[in-house]
């Protein structure tokens, strides 16, 4: 443990603290006081109370680095990273003097030893600054939603229902209300949803091509099976804003014939827009010590964990539990929020413009919106004459050769292509 203790003249003017957010934050706490480090008489705070602020943050976004060896071209044994002191005057702007003291409080172990945890904070260590470290609490966030919807409750719990307002906003709140929509609407153009049916023999081609408008709906939900956003004997509406996507999704085989048809919206659907709210989030503040970093931090990298998991290929060797956190997101969508559906981006299309991220968009829209009422019909309608068949003569893959071993290469392989 750090012998260091901070005397009574170890007090700090808020001038000296080049971070904005740390100034307001302890600005309330501030009384007049002599400052060590520039000499003046000014409004400030204990180096003690500074530290306090400080750990946090920077236990979250701080690791200790690696040791290496030769054959990453560091001598065997040295550290990857910087001294504690030099990255509170490198990334803060702390003076050196203020850094060194800082650090030393920093490194005393107390509050770790009182949580019963390792310290992180030791002396003679570098360290090196981890964003990955903030996504990882996203992740685990994200995993801990997964396992309690999966082994625990459910149906969402406290804990479930926190994370997914944190993500979207509770229903009513301004965080909702201002969530992007997708409208998809006879009166606009170019507004209809595409959906392909892929066919293995010349006896299966011509029963759906003879049947097209049941064998393109929904099954019904006595033959409703689980997906990614619907539990087994629920019924939705998968389709996709191309033909070309709706095509591609289902991943037909070289040699088969797919048939496509275009289905006519009978009613404004009002759907959340992902890739717009990916997209539109908030920029980070410009400071760990803001307020707000970590929430928004953890609500950007969150929403990635769940697009990747929508929009991963549905694979044989799924189970139905696998997709039970997804469909516990679609339902808050729907049954709570009060959309029709969602909008995704599609893992089959490379976007490259806004035109492109429309028509490369994947939608599902939800069973108590497929139908209306008064008088009680389909919400839509597939499209006469719109039915063509798609014969798959080859298929295209694209690559990414990942280097190997790297010791961050399985960090990158997490990493969204």
């Amino acid at each position: 443990m750090s012998d260091f203790q901070p005397d009574e003249e170890s007090n700090v003017c808020l001038n000296c603290i080049p971070d904005k957010h740390l100034r307001a934050a302890l600005n309330g706490d501030a009384a007049v006081t002599h400052c060590k480090y520039c000499g003046k008489l000014s409004a400030g705070v204990s180096v003690d109370d500074l530290t306090k602020e400080m750990r946090d943050p920077l236990e979250r976004c701080l690791a200790q680095g690696d040791y290496l060896g030769d054959h990453s071209g560091y001598p065997l044994g040295e550290q990857k990273g910087d001294s504690l002191d030099c990255i509170l005057q490198d990334r803060f702007g702390f003076d050196d003097e203020l850094a060194a003291d800082i650090a030393r409080l920093l490194i005393d172990n107390e509050v770790a030893e009182l949580r019963g945890d390792e310290p992180l904070f030791v002396d003679g260590e570098n360290y090196e600054w981890h964003v990955q470290h903030v996504q990882g609490e996203s992740s685990s966030a994200w995993n801990d939603f997964e396992w309690r919807i999966k082994h625990t409750s459910r149906f969402f719990d406290s804990q479930c229902l926190m994370l997914l307002e944190q993500i979207l906003g509770a229903a009513g709140s301004p965080e909702a209300t201002e969530l992007p929509v997708y409208l998809l609407d006879s009166e606009i153009a170019g507004s209809s949803v595409f959906r392909a049916r892929r066919t293995e023999s010349h006896d299966e081609l011509r029963e759906v091509c003879e049947n097209t408008e049941t064998q393109l709906a929904p099954h019904p939900p006595c033959l409703a099976t689980a997906g990614r956003m619907n539990p087994r004997g629920i019924v939705v509406f998968y389709g996709a804003l191309s033909p070309d996507v709706a095509v591609s999704e289902i991943r037909p085989s070289v040699g088969s014939a797919v048939v496509v048809g275009e289905f006519i919206p009978q009613k404004t659907f009002r759907l959340l827009d992902l890739p717009k709210l990916a997209a539109s989030t908030k920029p980070l503040p410009d400071s760990i010590f803001a307020p707000n970093y970590f929430d928004l931090a953890n609500r950007d990298a969150i929403l990635d964990d769940f697009q990747s998991q929508i929009t991963k290929p549905i694979q044989p060797h799924d189970q139905e539990l696998d997709y039970v956190p997804t469909q516990a997101f679609a339902e808050y969508v729907g049954n709570v929020l009060g959309f029709d559906g969602i909008l995704y981006a599609s893992a089959q299309h490379n976007e490259e413009s806004l035109s492109d991220r429309e028509t490369g968009s994947n939608v599902v829209i939800f069973q108590d919106s497929l139908w209306i009422d008064q008088p009680f019909r389909p919400s839509l309608l597939l499209a006469a004459d719109s039915v063509e068949v798609v014969r798959i003569t080859a298929v295209n893959y694209h690559k990414v050769v990942e280097p190997f071993p790297d010791d961050d290469w399985y960090d990158r392989l997490r990493e969204p292509v």
